[in-house]
């Protein structure tokens, strides 16, 4: 069992006070009703919340501060390792970029402007292969490291289980 509901109505994170529990999620998360006293032009009043989203910082508002906060991309731009360098077509009704990944193949692709904002897209795929192959370079040493320790034991004449 997970560890008990703590009751956060009434408190404040950032422009939010939460008025209520909410339905949980298709996942299971806590949810919580919440109204906004942003104040922003794009402001809705209210919103629902994950709980912890509140509880991190990482939800402030109902979206109205991120909707007047923050200022519009504009080519040359970096999110992550891409670089914009022009406003593409509308897709579905979401705003896209031509982008450059920084890495040395320079890689361009039409990224979702929310996708950049979002961290959700952050490379051409460079960092994800990176990261990949320094696990499996850690992974091969602690391989050679264990093997050379089960060597040395069996030279001494130590049973070692590891």
């Amino acid at each position: 069992m997970g560890k008990p509901l703590k009751d956060i109505t009434g408190q404040k994170f950032g422009h939010l006070t939460v008025v209520s529990r909410a339905p949980s999620d298709a996942d299971g998360r806590v949810r919580w009703n919440c109204v906004c006293s942003g104040g922003g032009p794009r402001c809705k009043g209210q919103t629902v919340a994950l709980s912890r989203t509140l509880l991190s910082g990482g939800t402030k508002s109902c979206g109205c501060l991120a909707a007047k906060n923050v200022p519009p991309p504009s080519p040359g731009d970096m999110f992550g390792r891409w670089r914009l360098v022009r406003q593409e077509e509308t897709i579905r009704g979401s705003r896209t970029w031509l982008c450059v990944c920084s890495c040395p193949e320079a890689t361009e692709k039409i990224v979702k402007q929310d996708s950049l904002r979002s961290g959700l897209s952050t490379s051409c795929g460079c960092y994800n292969r990176e990261q990949a192959s320094a696990r499996a370079s850690a992974r091969n040493e602690h391989t050679a490291f264990l093997s050379r320790l089960r060597s040395e034991a069996r030279a001494h004449g130590a049973a070692v289980d590891f």
